[in-house]
């Protein structure tokens, strides 16, 4: 009886650290699932153009500068949630805007797929991106919103910031990526 007791007093605390390891793992996997949904979004920001010049020049809506907190206006991302959703175009293209109406945020699925639109993902969780997208004037000031100012000589800076939020063990994270171009 005494052996058993000092067998389960040994096990307990490995099995604690089983479990501790496995927690942080999970921790692990969907942060660097959302840090390669940000990855995506800032490689989109640095290499597309950043408006159509076909018939009138338009600033597309993945460009189009907004002010905190953010919006996920322009963002394209599948969940194989979306019926008929096609990502052959990518997330800036003319006429694209998220799914949700609202624009506030884009709903992702990090680490599984969502099947039915409503459902419960499956092998994944929940996660919402938003995109800032500010001006940069010649003194490397920030300017808000749609207010126009004089460029520098690159043409006009954007500074683009890229934000998930999730939720994982109960614990809420929120991870931000920014990256800077100009926008001739």
């Amino acid at each position: 009886m005494v052996t058993a007791v000092l067998l389960v007093m040994a096990a307990l605390p490995i099995f604690w650290i089983l479990v501790d390891s496995y927690r942080l793992v999970t921790l692990t996997r969907y942060r660097d699932n959302a840090r390669a949904v940000l990855q995506t979004y800032a490689d989109q920001f640095l290499r597309l153009q950043t408006s159509d010049t076909q018939g009138s020049t338009m600033t597309r809506p993945f460009f189009t500068r907004v002010d905190p907190p953010g919006t996920g206006v322009g963002l394209l991302w599948d969940n194989n949630s979306t019926p008929g959703l096609n990502l052959t175009s990518l997330s800036n293209e003319t006429g694209f805007q998220t799914p949700a109406t609202s624009g506030a945020s884009l709903p992702i699925i990090l680490g599984g797929t969502q099947t039915t639109a409503g459902s419960l993902p499956a092998n994944g969780i929940p996660a919402q991106v938003t995109r800032t997208v500010q001006g940069i004037d010649s003194n490397g000031n920030i300017v808000s919103g749609s207010t126009s100012f004089t460029a520098i000589s690159a043409g006009e800076m954007l500074l683009g910031t890229f934000t998930i939020t999730y939720t994982v063990n109960n614990q809420q994270i929120t991870q931000s990526l920014s990256v800077l171009r100009a926008a001739p």
